[in-house]
């Protein structure tokens, strides 16, 4: 599963294979990071 996958998801439950997820872990390469005063936004190649 990529990360374009769950942002595109339309459900408030992610499956996968129709097993109900709960937890995920993204592993992917940090290309940026952005900070501001409210918030740190990070671009992730996964």
């Amino acid at each position: 599963m990529a990360i374009r996958q769950l942002l595109e998801s339309q459900d408030d439950v992610i499956k996968i294979h129709d097993t109900e997820v709960s937890v995920i872990t993204i592993v992917g390469l940090v290309k940026s990071v952005e900070h501001s005063s409210t918030k740190t936004s990070y671009v992730i190649d996964d």
